[in-house]
């Protein structure tokens, strides 16, 4: 993974730790480390229409718009039952944890039209608004390798999230509803 992500770097593309979800025009960035709910919050989002499109890293082109990368979904065990128990999926390493086939093979480019900063999973879903300066200090931590001593392009990496950070943006923590009732779930966020 990391000599896919410095190979990017020479053609002005970074890696961030998203998921992507899109509706026509609209698309949308899920931001957040492992384990925050990119994955399920997408699917959720996708229950009321939109097309998941990536659930675990994008690349963001230098003029800040972004191109998914399509492969399985790696979802827990709850994730799946909600949402994909039609599809077996293959298990992975960890026993909790399937890969499932779901976004479409489409890795077009796209300008973000809202971006979700997840924090993590919690007792009940909470919606906040956010600055745009810690909009930009979050994609950074998604994108550490901007800070790897003597990576090539930084000031292009750094410019590229600075553009993607004017996206209207939420921080969001992601409650059980999401599993049991995406549709309210997905009004709290839209």
């Amino acid at each position: 993974f990391m000599a896919l992500a410095l190979a990017l770097r020479e053609h002005a593309r970074f890696h961030l730790h998203a998921a992507m979800v899109a509706d026509g025009t609209d698309a949308w960035l899920l931001v957040g480390s492992s384990g925050r709910g990119k994955s399920t919050t997408a699917l959720a989002l996708a229950q009321t229409g939109m097309q998941a499109l990536a659930d675990d890293f994008v690349v963001v082109t230098s003029d800040g718009s972004v191109c998914p990368v399509p492969r399985a979904f790696h979802v827990s065990s709850r994730t799946h039952r909600a949402f994909l128990s039609e599809r077996a999926g293959e298990a992975l390493p960890d026993p909790d944890r399937r890969a499932v086939a779901v976004a479409p093979r489409e890795a077009r480019r796209r300008t973000i039209s809202a971006l979700i900063l997840l924090e993590g999973i919690e007792a009940r879903t909470r919606v906040e608004p956010v600055t745009t300066s810690f909009v930009l200090g979050r994609l950074l931590e998604e994108s550490a390798i901007a800070v790897v001593e003597g990576a090539t392009r930084v000031d292009e990496q750094l410019e590229a999230l600075r553009r993607l950070a004017s996206a209207p943006a939420l921080c969001v923590a992601v409650g059980p509803e999401v599993l049991t009732d995406p549709r309210s779930f997905c009004v709290a966020v839209r």
